[in-house]
């Protein structure tokens, strides 16, 4: 009943009335964007977010403020509702779109590029680090069946929670010391 109802409303909004942008509250927009995403979107169905841009592309004002609202709310890297399988759908609408120039396509085709990389089920890319005693190896070269890759910044909140989460997971730590003893185990023959 709920999407069905976003539907309708959708269906009734006239994304020819550019007057609309000038005169609204981008900050309740961006409430109204968030609850639609939050609770009327599977985060696993691309379907709406491709139907409203489909529509939102008939104009570039429309465009640019739904992709606007899109990119804060889907894109994000703070924004609770982050999610590259629901901003996919805004990077292909704009960089699809005739009303846009191959210079403002730049950022969105790279971001889709982005976007496209590392999806859930796929092989992440290959990629070299560097350990703490100077030695250099690939990601490829670990051999294990699952690697937890975390990558995060030491001054953010949101990534030092999840850190101490990972950290004391009783799961986690027991995968990680059967993983190391059997790493070991093949280190030292």
């Amino acid at each position: 009943v709920g999407s069905e109802m976003c539907i309708r409303a959708r269906d009734k909004f006239d994304f020819a009335d550019t007057l609309f942008i000038a005169e609204t509250d981008t900050v309740e927009m961006l409430r109204a964007f968030a609850a639609w995403v939050g609770n009327f979107l599977a985060p696993d169905d691309p379907a709406p977010v491709e139907a409203l841009m489909a529509q939102a592309g008939s104009s570039r004002p429309m465009l640019a403020y739904f992709a606007m609202l899109a990119e804060k709310v889907l894109y994000d890297p703070n924004s609770p509702l982050r999610s590259d399988e629901l901003y996919i759908p805004v990077l292909e609408a704009q960089a699809a779109s005739p009303l846009l120039d191959e210079w403002e396509k730049i950022a969105p085709l790279h971001d889709l590029r982005m976007a496209r990389q590392n999806r859930p089920g796929e092989r992440a890319n290959d990629f070299r680090y560097t350990l703490a005693d100077g030695s250099s190896r690939r990601l490829y070269d670990l051999g294990a069946d699952y690697v937890l890759l975390f990558i995060y910044n030491p001054g953010c909140a949101m990534c030092q929670q999840l850190r101490e989460a990972i950290v004391s997971s009783p799961m986690l730590n027991e995968l990680t010391a059967v993983s190391y003893t059997h790493l070991r185990a093949h280190e030292t023959r």
